[in-house]
């Protein structure tokens, strides 16, 4: 299940910091999105359910275009269904009620068991032929009468039989495409088969044994034959069948018959033609004469019209019915009397005041030009001001023909908690002026009934075109038909903004989440079933709730990825340097023992050189003396020997001979170089400033994967270990928060080709510049002037300290080899100050939508 709470996906409108501060400590808004995108997992199953689902913009193409490409997928066994008992999947809602209409059908049979001599369509469809069953759907079984009283219409939904075989397709209009669904002819009756009654007849015993009927085939002629036998909706011919086949295949585009109950005439209008509904308060009227004109009389032609009855009416009062629906046929003006004929879909329960059956406003001549007979069979005509009083709302919708084109658009929006149009519009663009029909519509919820979801969207839009400081039009939403809205209206050639304003209301109802939570032990097949008609729905849109939050998740990920390979290639960079000082410091030290051992020598040979001069100069002065070659030789190896005399006087003679150097014999070992001169160098790793390549981004790459292999071990240590403060539970989807997301979608019909839709968000314009002035930025762009590097003031003193020290000792005669500490400082200063760059360029990656990996590279390194 993927859902929408990988991020924080803010409301382009109506944000948190609009409310006062007392507002916002209330937590209006959740830290997530709520909204699910798909339930079930993704498969080969999903993939060929969505394959043909019309997803994003929808190019203009023909009004009727998916009309002949329908899809057909058969699946809706009731006979199966029915032995397995209830809670049934075709029959009950996923999401059970107490209040749910509790439906009672006893036994299933084919329609050859169940009809003497069937027919689909018997002189074809009429209004006169529905009569409503025990399912709360009148507001269908209306529009049925409304669309089955214009030729043609219910022809193009019953697309395809074979009445031999027992299969049949009909088409419905589902959120701007036409989908198909093809059933079988078995249906549901209202008395169980002979062999499951206890005494062979249902009802009380005393008058079973009065009939004394027994035997099956009788039995079955009494309960189980023709179309009175039907437990739903039944044509009024005992022998015809298009209408109790039709309904099936609506239930089963809904998942069950009892998605069905409860609606609105015009949505049903709608799924059965592809109109567009216009609500109407009659009481918000103001002039009566043009809605006549315009309207009723043109009932059939351009418009079907339906009526609901007032809300507050008694049910007894004037025959009509409460909260019920009708629909109208006719309005003629004759004899100086505005009439209109209007239709109760349960074929009874007629209106009784002025100009009903038998009222004495009818005149022989007047029934005869009207074609009108009295008999309570559910038609009946009421006078224009008895229709504005009686009635209290009617809808209105216009027919599309193949001339018009039609272009849409779906998107997902994030609802804010203060009403306001959203920032993020639609711009429709038309190429030529024409007539245009505008409807924006939500997803049709019934379709996947139970995952609702925890609230309720009522729509509308203004019209402003480009330039201009009004709207063209507003248009209110509907108070009764939530679906959608609507507006006619002629536009010039140009561009137009389409702004967007959503209600969002709370209700009392679970979550996706929960209803999973509590179906999928118990009801699977179900579960199953609406969670593929949700992702169908759903699959449409490219949600960009979700996108946001995963653009903003792939943002964040890649900006920490950066900030990884930052600090991992500075510290790997930094350890490459101290070896790299390490190894110079170390021939840097050999090379100094080596020199001063080279010196010491060459003194060495130098002093022994004098030496040898000197004594050399005092044997040629002291010429007299008389001394063999041993003496000399003696004398030149610095030793002093006694000498005889010549004339055998035991005399020793010991001649004084100069002081030098070089009497004193230098010893045979060098001495180990001064401390203080081996180790000049301080062991800082500022000075760190040996010349090293950069390193690999592989090798950076590598220490990144390595630094998050360390991290997760010591999240699983942690993990591991029992939790000193209590785990703090997600309350995303907790009753109380304000986190509504609703999928909406634009579309446009008009008759000059041309028209295009596209989807204004406020941050693409953002994104756009701060992408742009990134990029100049790098570049060095921004501003008039060269580009100015970054200077850290810590490290500007330290490098004019470290220049006053070398002066000194430059001064003193002090002289360093290879690498000066002065210029290692230096490059710590530069290292400083690219940290610092990097630093500051970090919420640049954050905030840098489409920055790719080498650009944070190459600023990391520069």
């Amino acid at each position: 299940m993927d859902f929408e709470d990988e991020g924080l996906a803010k409301s382009s409108s109506g944000s948190e910091d609009d409310l006062p501060k007392t507002t916002k400590s209330a937590k209006l808004q959740t830290k997530h999105a709520g909204k699910v995108t798909t339930i079930l997992p993704k498969g080969e199953y999903t993939k060929r359910a969505t394959k043909n689902v019309l997803q994003g913009t929808i190019e203009e193409e023909n009004a009727l275009a998916s009309y002949d490409e329908a899809v057909r997928s058969p699946d809706f066994d009731i006979e199966r269904d029915f032995e397995r008992g209830r809670p049934s999947k075709c029959l009950d809602k996923l999401v059970l009620h107490s209040k749910d209409k509790v439906l009672a059908l006893k036994s299933v049979k084919r329609i050859s068991d169940i009809f003497d001599d069937p027919k689909f369509f018997i002189s074809g469809p009429k209004p006169n032929d529905v009569r409503q069953g025990w399912l709360g759907n009148c507001w269908l079984m209306a529009a049925l009468c409304a669309v089955g009283n214009k030729p043609d219409l219910i022809e193009k939904v019953c697309v395809a039989r074979d009445e031999v075989v027992g299969v049949y397709g009909f088409v419905f209009f589902r959120d701007g495409e036409w989908r198909a669904e093809v059933i079988d002819n078995k249906l549901y009756l209202k008395h169980p088969d002979f062999n499951r009654t206890k005494s062979g007849l249902p009802g009380k015993p005393e008058r079973n044994k009065q009939r004394q009927i027994t035997e099956e085939e009788n039995y079955r002629k009494m309960y189980q034959r023709n179309s009175v036998s039907l437990y739903f909706a039944q044509c009024e011919d005992p022998n015809e069948t298009w209408l109790p086949l039709l309904e099936k295949a609506y239930a089963k585009a809904h998942g069950d018959y009892a998605s069905t109950h409860g609606g609105q005439m015009g949505e049903g209008i709608e799924d059965l033609t592809g109109a567009v509904t216009t609500e109407i308060f009659l009481m918000d009227i103001c002039d009566t004469e043009s809605f006549w004109n315009e309207r009723l009389l043109k009932v059939n032609t351009d418009f079907l019209i339906t009526c609901a009855s007032n809300f507050k009416i008694d049910q007894s009062r004037n025959g009509l019915i409460s909260n019920h629906a009708y629909s109208i046929h006719r309005a003629v003006e004759t004899s100086g009397h505005r009439l209109l004929l209007v239709r109760n879909p349960w074929g009874e329960s007629e209106w009784n005041g002025p100009w009903s059956d038998g009222s004495k406003e009818w005149t022989p001549d007047l029934m005869k030009q009207l074609s009108h007979s009295f008999g309570d069979d559910g038609e009946f005509w009421i006078s224009y001001e008895f229709f504005l009083q009686k009635f209290e709302s009617a809808q209105r919708l216009r027919l599309l023909t193949r001339e018009w084109e039609a272009t849409q658009q779906w998107i997902s929006l994030n609802v804010p908690f203060v009403e306001d149009y959203h920032k993020t519009n639609f711009v429709l663009s038309l190429e030529k002026t024409s007539p245009v029909v505008i409807v924006l519509s939500q997803l049709d919820y019934r379709y996947f009934e139970g995952f609702q979801g925890r609230y309720r969207f009522k729509l509308s839009f203004a019209v402003q075109k480009t330039g201009d400081s009004e709207y063209t039009m507003t248009c209110q939403p509907n108070i009764a038909m939530q679906r959608s809205v609507s507006a006619d209206l002629t536009l010039e050639a140009g561009e137009y903004h389409v702004f967007v304003k959503i209600i969002a209301r709370h209700v009392d109802y679970p979550s996706v989440e929960e209803v999973v939570r509590s179906t999928v032990s118990y009801r699977r097949a179900k579960l199953v079933q609406a969670a593929l008609k949700y992702d169908l729905a759903h699959s449409r849109v490219r949600n960009e709730a979700v996108l946001e939050q995963k653009r903003a998740k792939r943002r964040a990920q890649r900006a920490k990825f950066n900030r990884l390979k930052k600090v991992a290639r500075k510290k790997m960079l930094k350890e490459k340097k101290r070896k790299k000082h390490v190894e110079n410091k170390k021939k840097r030290k050999q090379h100094a023992v080596e020199k001063k051992i080279a010196a010491k020598a060459k003194a060495k040979s130098a002093k022994e050189a004098e030496k040898k001069a000197g004594l050399a100069a005092i044997v040629k002065a002291d010429a007299s003396c008389q001394t063999s070659d041993t003496f000399a030789e003696a004398a030149v190896e610095g030793l002093a020997p006694t000498v005889q005399s010549t004339t055998g006087t035991d005399s020793a003679i010991n001649p004084t001979l100069p002081t030098s150097p070089a009497a004193v014999k230098a010893p045979t070992t060098l001495a180990a170089p001064d401390a203080s001169e081996a180790d000049n160098d301080e062991d800082d790793e500022s000075e760190l400033d040996s010349d090293v390549s950069d390193v690999a981004s592989g090798e950076v790459e590598e220490k990144v994967e390595q630094i998050k292999r360390q991290k997760a071990l010591e999240n699983q240590k942690k993990k591991a270990q029992p939790p000193k403060k209590p785990v703090k539970v997600d309350d995303t989807f907790e009753p109380g928060y304000w986190n509504p997301v609703v999928v909406v979608g634009l579309r446009v019909y008009s008759k000059e080709s041309g028209v295009t839709i596209r989807v204004v968000r406020p941050h693409d314009n953002e994104d756009r510049v701060k992408s742009k002035d990134l990029k100049r930025k790098r570049k060095g762009k921004v501003g008039n002037g060269p580009k100015k590097r970054k200077t850290n003031p810590d490290s500007e003193i330290a490098k004019l300290q470290k220049a006053a020290q070398e002066a000194l000792r430059l001064i003193d005669g002090e002289k360093t080899d290879g690498i000066t500490d002065s210029e290692g400082e230096e490059d710590s200063g530069d290292e400083s100050e690219g940290e610092t760059d990097d630093e500051s360029n970090t919420g640049d990656d954050e905030e840098s939508d489409g920055e790719s990996e080498e650009e944070s590279d190459t600023e990391s390194v520069e």
